[in-house]
């Protein structure tokens, strides 16, 4: 109860600050997307028919481990799906020297600077869109998903990747209007589908309507044998706030392994590997 008060208080006081327009805004459509340009020229046209996929909430870069963790973990992989991504000169450094090109979905921007979801990729992706939530509380911050689509080398379809912040401290409604939304996009697509990302899932009924929404719309979720996914902090001793807030699931393709790698110190999430064959 004391940390639902604190939230509450601390969500109070944003929400006086987020009148002032040099405090927060919320980009329009037309700059809603950036494009981070990098030092390596991405010329692939399509994905292999095994892809390395890294998913991790970067926690705003504020840990000092993360450039060098990033580094490592992002060499390999064929797609690289970020949350918590606050473009300030230390993350902008991080995506514009890493392998892969990305692009960003602006959630909203403080002070000046973006902060959002990021998806990068080493490959030209054939279309970029994203949606944005409602406000968190009704007048803190939206979240945004970031849905991009790729050409794959094996089969004439395109993979549709949708890397998700999922919306925090609302009712099952508002957050089941997101996923409902994001779904609607899933249901009109073909082809095989990367659906992952910080969820928010930390209530019972959230995971649940997650897991049950998305298995019957054909998506199968991941599992790990060591899953030391996050947790909320403080509330995840009771069972009902126990879940995990990171997830990841897919259609239209197997899941060869799924990892959370732990001893990294650049988030308070833990990064997560899967490796998916077309």
């Amino acid at each position: 109860m004391k940390a639902l008060l604190l939230i509450f208080i601390l969500t109070a006081s944003f929400s006086t600050q987020a009148k002032d327009k040099r405090f927060y805004q919320e980009p329009t459509s037309k700059n809603a997307i950036i494009k981070i340009k990098t030092e390596t020229s991405i010329s692939k046209l399509t994905l292999p028919e095994s892809i390395d996929v890294l998913i991790w909430n970067i926690y705003k870069g504020k840990n000092e481990p993360l450039a060098q963790e990033i580094k490592e973990l992002s060499k390999n992989s064929d797609l690289v799906l970020l949350q918590e991504t606050h473009l300030n000169k230390k993350v902008l450094n991080i995506l514009e020297t890493a392998p892969q090109s990305f692009y960003m979905g602006v959630s909203f921007k403080m002070r000046g600077t973006p902060t959002g979801v990021s998806t990068g990729s080493t490959v030209v992706p054939s279309s970029v869109d994203y949606q944005r939530s409602k406000r968190e509380l009704g007048f803190t911050t939206p979240k945004i998903s970031l849905i991009t689509k790729y050409k794959l080398s094996n089969r004439a379809d395109e993979l549709l990747v949708i890397n998700i912040h999922g919306i925090n401290f609302v009712t099952l409604p508002s957050f089941r209007a997101q996923i409902n939304a994001l779904l609607e996009v899933i249901n009109d697509h073909t082809g095989p589908v990367l659906f992952a990302g910080d969820f928010n899932t930390w209530s019972k009924s959230k995971y649940e309507f997650l897991q049950s929404t998305l298995t019957n719309s054909g998506l199968t979720e991941a599992s790990f044998l060591e899953d030391n996914r996050l947790r909320a902090p403080l509330i995840s001793r009771f069972e009902e706030y126990s879940n995990p807030l990171d997830n990841v699931f897919v259609r239209g393709a197997s899941i060869r392994e799924a990892l959370v790698l732990e001893n990294y110190k650049g988030s308070d999430h833990h990064p997560i590997k899967v490796k998916l064959d077309f």
